[in-house]
């Protein structure tokens, strides 16, 4: 029974990995999102026979400082301000104390820069990140305590639309990203907690190329070793379902 788990959660793992690879192919960053989201609910709700949880995210993301400077005809400097971050992940527990986890998180802020575009220019970039992620988490609890302590680590990949309000450009991206959290769950009943939780995100840089923040390739370019460094504090709900008899 425990082997014929592990080829089904396996299973369904790289057939999520190939579709998010697919799916890639698709123009429409909406569409990406609906289709992900849409794959990775259905292969929760065929492995909900197993300790399935369902875990809802509401974090503050703080103000990360960013820059790049090549020479003085290729820089930019400035800051990704705070803002709200939501998401929902899916999460079945391979082990009484270890979930494996897939989540998606949403991000839009702003990104006030001062970059080279023939003369040096200062804007308030919009900034929308959607983060697919997928890792483990181990728990911590003593028997009959109301609180499960966890640490977690996951990686995948992110979609960034940056807005130049100056140009009128948007310009795309697919950076490879992880995180680490660490916090409690606090159950109020057998199937409901409260979720506190500190995390770190990174989006790398160094995976998928710059971006250009002039028209075409005539603007500062971020360098290809910086990263995005975002520490977020906030909590959530999660519900665990019951094992089907």
């Amino acid at each position: 029974m425990k082997l014929s788990f592990l080829l089904i959660s396996d299973f369904y793992v790289q057939h999520l990995i190939q579709t998010c690879i697919n799916r890639l192919k698709y123009r429409n960053t909406f569409m990406k999102k609906i289709l992900f989201i849409a794959v990775l609910f259905c292969a929760m709700h065929d492995l909900s026979a197993q300790k399935f949880r369902l875990n809802g995210y509401l974090m503050h993301a703080f103000d990360d400082r960013v820059d790049s400077y090549n020479d003085p005809n290729e820089f930019y400097r400035g800051k990704i301000m705070r803002s709200a971050m939501w998401g929902v992940s899916g999460e079945w527990m391979r082990q009484p104390n270890l979930g494996l986890e897939i989540q998606y998180l949403n991000q839009r802020t702003t990104a006030p820069l001062t970059y080279f575009n023939n003369g040096v220019r200062s804007s308030e970039f919009q900034l929308q990140v959607n983060h697919f992620l997928i890792g483990t988490n181990k728990y911590f609890r003593t028997d009959k305590s109301p609180v499960e302590f966890f640490g977690g680590l996951s990686a995948g990949f992110s979609l960034i639309d940056l807005y130049n309000p100056d140009t009128r450009n948007t310009t795309n991206r697919t950076k490879f990203s992880w995180l680490i959290k660490g916090g409690a769950n606090f159950w109020i009943s057998s199937q409901l907690a409260i979720k506190t939780q500190v995390q770190l995100l990174s989006v790398v840089q160094s995976v998928g190329g710059g971006f250009f923040f002039g028209t075409g390739g005539s603007g500062a370019a971020v360098s290809p070793y910086s990263s995005i460094y975002q520490f977020g504090l906030g909590g959530g709900l999660v519900y665990q379902f019951k094992n089907k008899k």
